[in-house]
């Protein structure tokens, strides 16, 4: 049974979920060694990206199912509700890959519950895990923009969270990678100043074009930035078979995830990777997107990312991370 109820709308999965019902399991950690990333030690590589589940309900049970990397859902710093019912739909199913579609919209609580909500999963994690807390920052122009991604790091350093992830690439976000790479840039260092010492890390979408990709990955080094994700979901219309869109006449395209995606996510890595290693930029690289099986995960490892991570994965097969586990140190 997946995680996420896609019968049930995202407030009610919130409230109700996340939904498992079995034993938790047990991990061996006697044959694991810690992994260094930016100076935190991790009982392993793997982990989720941001996704419907990870609030601070789905963060504690994923902690427990041996994902080591936590993502929190992108938050704002004002109080937004979701897009209305239906927010996830099937596009494609079997007993070992899922393709969704999502439209949850960029929704988040108050100020103030969403930092009580962040410290209490940096509370339910384990020894060797980590906190990385996405967000995102509205504006009209620059100043405001660059100023709304600083408050809402803020927040999330203040409320608790190892690592800070600027969201430039959901399905939701206003601008993405059409941003001139001057000023993301700009943005990057602005919140990396606010910021201190926390590591900052920049999510990225699908670039067309290999010498923006450059651009940006040699620009956000300079910036301060410490690492760099991608791929997040894939927006296109998502519609039915007669040819009306699923979610609605308002709402004809959305963010598709899981497998149908990870040949652009493997391919973002393997460019990225080139990249960073041409340019000898001081990045860390995180990977994601399509991850549904044990393999996947050290597929994108071995393709130069740092840390692998999965969301669609996570939210239907929850045993990944404990497969992972057995499959690649032996333990039980």
């Amino acid at each position: 049974m997946p995680l996420y109820d896609v019968s049930k709308s995202f407030e009610e999965n919130v409230a109700h979920g996340p939904f498992f019902e079995e034993p938790l399991p047990d991990r061996d950690r006697t044959r694991q060694r810690p992994v260094d990333f930016l100076g935190f030690s991790l009982a392993s590589p793997i982990g989720v990206a941001a996704c419907p589940l990870t609030l601070s309900g789905g963060i504690r049970l994923l902690s427990r199912l041996g994902f080591d990397v936590l993502t929190y859902k992108t938050i704002l710093v004002r109080e937004r509700a979701v897009l209305p019912f239906p927010n996830v739909h099937v596009l494609s199913a079997s007993k070992i890959e899922v393709t969704l579609a999502n439209s949850v919209g960029m929704g988040c609580g108050a100020p103030k519950a969403v930092s009580v909500d962040i410290a209490t999963a940096r509370a339910s994690l384990q020894l060797g895990q980590l906190l990385l807390v996405s967000v995102y920052g509205e504006g009209t122009s620059w100043p405001e923009i660059r100023e709304a991604f600083a408050r809402a790091a803020s927040l999330a350093k203040e409320a608790g969270a190892h690592m800070v992830e600027l969201n430039l690439s959901c399905p939701n976000v206003a601008h993405g990678i059409a941003w001139d790479t001057e000023d993301v840039a700009s943005l990057a260092a602005f919140v990396a100043r606010q910021v201190g010492d926390l590591p900052l890390s920049v999510k990225v979408g699908v670039f067309s074009d290999p010498c923006k990709l450059r651009a940006w990955l040699c620009a956000l080094a300079r910036a301060g930035v410490r690492a760099v994700c991608g791929i997040n979901s894939v927006k296109q219309p998502v519609l039915d078979a007669a040819g009306n869109p699923i979610f609605g006449a308002t709402r004809e395209y959305a963010g598709v995830s899981g497998a149908a995606i990870r040949p652009q996510a493997m391919a973002f890595v393997r460019e990225a990777k080139r990249v960073i290693d041409e340019e000898r930029l001081p990045l860390k690289l995180v990977a994601t997107g399509g991850v549904m099986q044990a393999a996947h995960f050290r597929e994108f490892l071995a393709a130069g990312a740092d840390l692998a991570l999965c969301a669609t994965g996570a939210m239907w097969f929850p045993h990944v991370a404990m497969d992972f586990h057995r499959e690649t140190y032996g333990t039980r």
